[in-house]
């Protein structure tokens, strides 16, 4: 699932680009364009808090990468309200939003459940969804509506798949309430989304798309009605629409250059043709596009020229340093003494003319034309023509971001696979886990159960025949004897200990966790009443939390884990005349897990020797100084590892020791 979300990123990343790039282009010629601008940087901002899931604290993860991802579809219809120059909701809007977020942290937080949060984000993005249509649908003019059809048409699909999305949690509810646990289905519903979203830009790309071509017709339109008369206006202004149309449909360079060259053709005299790139970095122009007489001509023959600003005083060079258009005549002569380049080697064109295709104040390439007629090209004819090769220039600006959008859409395909094979890697290795841990849990019952009755039995009978010597022979017995024999039954009924505190260390290895939610204050004081009734005549001074502190745990574990902290801070505490154990809880900022803490004022020890004081049968002093046999830190280790959670000890010699642990879980 952290996969899916990491790829979701990705693609908004490349997508926010995306429209980077088209609100640079055309920020001064439409409204609404930096407000899409921020709306994905809200949403790859939340997709961002979310894939750092667990490495961030939850607040900034569930707060408010959900309220970046709400913000985010909300500016993008308020985007789409200034783009169709219609009045923003604002009131509603507000309103609307923090009723959700409200309900959505009451969910995430007071009272967790990961359906209710994931149907009411659904039904909230479905609200705001529906708002987009219904502006798009009935509020815009008619004449803006044909802008938006995609769009419309892909937030029809988004409250399709939001539908799913409801159906999908309500029929199969999440087995799980970490977001990152959930099922295929929901995977399966990301990745629909993950495609929507890239949809969702194309037809961004696409709605602005006709309304700059749609300005240009205009503007055009405004121009040619000035300058010309009406007929050769309209015609021409029919032929520029058409160019305009035709490069917005088009996909590719090859389409774009096709389609130029064809509508060049019947607007003006032009047998060659070339389309040159400009590379603002390195100062050159690389042919793209070269038709002579009608002949493709491949551009790889034509070397690519730098322009040099200093000496850039005619031609091309000019063209591109001053963004305008720059008339050619008496191009023949000048071909003929090496002071110009033509297309082409049947013939020696007279006239050019050098258009350089800007890009909201870049040029992107030159547009050059040439024909045979001496002085052909006119002041006026540049003016429309420097409108076409602007269009020309916004059509290949608009299929490098199509082609990066396929990209984008072929990587998106390779991740799914990818995934796809993750997933299958990973069902292997759990099987493979568990095939493993079902083999050492059978190894843990025959261990369990030797010990149980091949090594009682015989202690059982060196101790019955022990005790029946001490009864029936003391009396014939010297000193000495009877000191042996009272060995024998000691390290008897120590290894009887020793036995019972190894099955118990294998049951909590093997018994089956029951997690609840309890009172850590409640817990410790039934397990202190458990130690005081073993150590009757001790007085030890105990401090338990004042405010109520949470634990999500297995109870009965849970209180053997206190009860053995408590034995160990008993015994080693006996030699103060004043004894005091402390018992704390506290909620760590950094990781946001509840931190627990056994604490004494008793004997100590060296840090230095505490490398191996949770292993079995590990003891930092003799069993003449204290009791003990050095399983109980071990057990102690043992659960709550099982919990998920962490333990660590600090001490230092006289000065008492800290025994500090977590239970794997977040609050």
């Amino acid at each position: 699932m952290r996969t899916i979300i990491i790829s979701y990123m990705i693609t908004a990343s490349i997508c926010l680009a995306v429209i980077l790039a088209l609100w640079l282009q055309n920020r001064r010629r439409l409204a609404g364009l930096s407000m899409f601008a921020v709306s994905y940087i809200f949403q790859f901002g939340g997709l961002l808090l979310m894939a750092l899931r667990d490495l961030v604290p939850d607040f900034l993860s569930i707060l408010l990468g959900n309220a970046a991802l709400m913000l985010g579809n909300i500016l993008l219809i308020i985007a789409l309200h200034l783009f169709f120059d219609r009045p923003v909701w604002k009131g509603h809007t507000v309103a609307v939003s923090i009723l959700f977020l409200v309900i959505f942290y009451y969910f995430t937080f007071i009272s967790p459940n990961l359906q209710i949060r994931i149907i009411f984000f659904s039904l909230f993005q479905a609200a705001v969804f529906a708002m987009g249509i219904w502006l798009i649908a009935r509020q815009t003019a008619p004449q803006d509506r044909p802008e938006g059809r995609d769009v419309l048409l892909v937030l029809g699909m988004q409250l399709l798949l939001i539908g799913a999305r409801v159906v999908v949690n309500l029929v199969f509810p999440p087995a799980s309430q970490q977001f990152f646990a959930s099922g295929t289905a929901d995977s399966v519903l990301i990745l629909s989304t993950e495609m929507l979203f890239i949809a969702t830009t194309f037809a961004l790309v696409m709605m602005v798309n006709r309304r700059l071509h749609r300005q240009m017709e205009a503007s055009l339109a405004t121009r040619i009605e000035a300058e010309n008369g009406l007929a050769q206006k309209n015609l021409l202004q029919e032929r520029l629409g058409r160019l305009g149309h035709d490069l917005a449909a088009a996909r590719s360079l090859e389409e774009i250059f096709s389609v130029a060259e064809g509508s060049l053709r019947e607007m003006i005299d032009c047998p060659n043709i070339a389309i040159t790139l400009f590379d603002s970095q390195t100062a050159t122009l690389a042919p793209a596009f070269i038709s002579a007489d009608g002949e493709r001509i491949d551009p790889n023959l034509a070397p690519p020229l730098v322009i040099d600003p200093a000496s850039a005083v005619s031609g091309r060079g000019l063209a591109v340093t001053s963004q305008r258009a720059v008339v050619q005549h008496d191009l023949a002569r000048l071909s003929r003494e090496g002071g110009a380049v033509v297309l082409g080697d049947q013939r020696l064109p007279d006239s050019a003319v050098y258009l350089p295709m800007v890009v909201e104040g870049e040029t992107v390439g030159l547009l050059e034309l040439q024909s045979y007629r001496s002085a052909y090209y006119t002041p006026q004819d540049c003016e429309w023509l420097a409108v076409a090769a602007n269009q020309i220039g916004l059509g290949i600006q608009n299929a490098r971001l199509l082609a990066r959008l396929q990209r984008t859409v072929e990587e998106l395909r390779q991740s799914q696979g990818e995934v796809e094979r993750l997933n299958a890697t990973l069902e292997q290795r759990v099987r493979d886990r568990t095939a493993e841990l079902q083999a050492a849990n059978k190894e843990l019952e025959s261990f369990a159960s030797a010990v149980s009755h091949d090594l009682r039995a015989p202690l059982r009978a060196m101790a019955g025949f022990a005790d029946a010597l001490a009864s029936d022979y003391r009396e014939r017995m010297d000193e000495q004897g009877l000191h042996y024999l009272e060995r024998i039954q000691a390290n008897a009924e120590r290894m009887s200990q020793l036995i019972e505190d190894l099955l118990k260390l294998s049951r909590v290895s093997r018994q089956e966790l029951n997690r609840q939610d309890l009172d850590f204050c409640r817990l410790a004081a039934e397990a202190l009443e458990e130690v005081r009734a073993a150590y009757p005549g001790r007085d030890v001074q105990v401090s338990l939390p004042i405010k109520h502190c949470a634990v999500n745990g297995d109870p009965l574990l849970l209180k053997v884990v206190l009860t053995n902290l408590l034995d160990n801070a008993w015994k080693y505490t006996a030699p103060r005349p004043q004894a005091h154990v402390w018992l704390e809880c506290r909620l760590d900022k950094k990781s946001g897990q509840r931190v627990f803490c056994v604490r004494d004022n008793g004997v100590g020890f060296d840090m230095s020797k505490a490398g191996n004081l949770f292993a079995p049968f590990q003891r930092l002093h003799s069993t003449r100084e204290f009791p003990g046999n050095g399983i109980g830190l071990a057990t102690v280790q043992r659960i709550i590892q099982r919990h998920g959670g962490n333990i660590w000890v600090e001490a230092a010699v006289d000065q008492g020791a800290a025994f500090y642990f977590t239970l794997g879980e977040s609050r």
